[in-house]
């Protein structure tokens, strides 16, 4: 602890770890509870790492101790913490990871791995499944309106949620990626970005999902190579003779 690492008296360091540490966990929960804290938690001007690592620690203590029920408007604040820091989110800056039992040894992970990790476990602990689309529509507010950072941050956290869930719900969330598309303009960076995220989401879709996608998406050719390949070799079986050599033709260009 602070007091440690000052070179001061080891008792008052095994005092705060006995009588102070314990409570952090449950102060946190508890003050997340609170409307009027989350509104200035969400207020607070954040132009440094000191606020991603503030937050950081943050989502950690409400991951080791999840309360039953929080409102998607903290993860509304989180998400508008992380953005207004989008530059300082890359530095290359490391944090200590506090192990969840006592069998573990503590770790160091860069802050942005920290964010990611600690984000998507309080997503997947907390949101029920009648409030995921609350989510949903969070993270496709940020990575169409933020800036390249936090849409990075964004495609990277979705990807951690999609890879701890089932197949059904990659192809859900990649069906729900494929309309947002067809809604922007083409040359616009979210759809190189959006691209690229289908394309990640695909290699965590079962084979029959897999199908599912190719034939969900087989009106448009150029996304398909875009996406699929090159797992094109492994999936065209299911198609019909025409469409495959389409395809191939396409896949021949490139």
């Amino acid at each position: 602890m602070c007091a440690k690492y000052e070179g001061r008296n080891s008792n008052i360091a095994a005092e705060i770890e006995t009588n102070l540490l314990p409570a952090v966990d449950p102060l946190i929960v508890s003050l997340m509870k609170e409307d009027s804290f989350v509104k200035h938690f969400s207020e607070l001007k954040k132009t440094n790492v000191a606020a991603l690592m503030l937050l950081s620690v943050i989502l950690q203590k409400l991951v080791l101790s999840p309360p039953e029920f929080l409102e998607c408007e903290l993860f509304e604040a989180v998400f508008q913490n992380i953005s207004s820091c989008s530059t300082e989110l890359h530095f290359d800056v490391r944090i200590a990871i506090v192990p969840s039992t006592s069998l573990q040894l503590p770790q160091e992970v860069y802050l942005y791995d920290a964010l990611v990790v600690h984000t998507a476990s309080l997503i997947i602990s907390v949101v029920s499944e009648q409030d995921f689309h609350r989510i949903e529509q969070l993270l496709i507010t940020h990575l169409l309106q933020s800036s390249v950072g936090m849409k990075l941050f964004i495609c990277d956290l979705w990807c951690v949620l999609v890879r701890y869930g089932s197949s059904e719900l990659c192809f859900e969330h990649a069906k729900l990626l494929m309309r947002v598309l067809q809604q922007i303009h083409h040359q616009k960076l979210e759809t190189v970005i959006i691209k690229s995220l289908l394309k990640r989401f695909f290699k965590f879709l079962s084979r029959a999902q897999q199908q599912k996608f190719i034939n969900f998406v087989s009106n448009d050719l150029s996304l398909l190579v875009e996406v699929v390949h090159p797992q094109l070799n492994c999936t065209l079986s299911i198609l019909d003779e025409s469409f495959v050599t389409n395809v191939s033709k396409r896949v021949q260009e490139l």
